[in-house]
């Protein structure tokens, strides 16, 4: 464990440098995405997937990149396995599964309807949703539960070992 806290140590600042590079990243791509869609409209904005896909994938990756910087905080710290870094898995691990299947759909289909209400065209739900759900984010997030939850077991089974002894 004292062998990981120092590569946590030595590798501190190139995650700070990349978290710093990150939210530069979203703060453009938000902005570049308000001036798609002031300039061009909603419709011009969700034909091009490029400045769609950054609008989504950027924001929420710079909030994955904040709850690992805390994670390898939190090891710097000497905590490893405690019920904080636990709890920032678990606030990982549910983002991850809402971002699957819940949040990049839901704006997907929003934008779709949006565009093709206007034209006048009608769409299925069931393949727009299937087709921008992300299930592999999803899967990583439930496999990241579960390991979340085993180690939160496993160090309640400890603790009461340790007081029978």
């Amino acid at each position: 464990m004292i062998a990981f806290q120092k590569l946590c140590q030595l590798n501190q600042g190139k995650i700070m440098g990349f978290t710093i590079f990150m939210g530069i990243m979203t703060l453009m791509s938000l902005v570049g995405g308000i001036a798609i869609i002031s300039k061009k409209g909603v419709a011009e904005f969700a034909s091009d997937p490029v400045f769609f896909n950054l609008m989504i994938t950027v924001p929420t990756s710079f909030i994955f990149l904040l709850l690992v910087h805390k994670i390898f905080n939190l090891y710097i710290q000497g905590e490893f396995f405690t019920a904080n870094v636990l709890n920032v898995f678990k606030t990982i691990a549910k983002l991850a599964i809402s971002y699957g299947l819940i949040i990049k759909p839901g704006i997907m289909i929003a934008t779709e309807y949006l565009v093709l209400a206007n034209q006048g065209e009608d769409f299925s739900f069931t393949t727009l949703y299937l087709g921008s759900a992300d299930f592999v984010v999803a899967v990583i997030g439930y496999c990241l539960h579960l390991a979340a939850a085993v180690t939160k077991i496993s160090r309640e089974l400890e603790e009461e070992q340790e007081l029978t002894i």
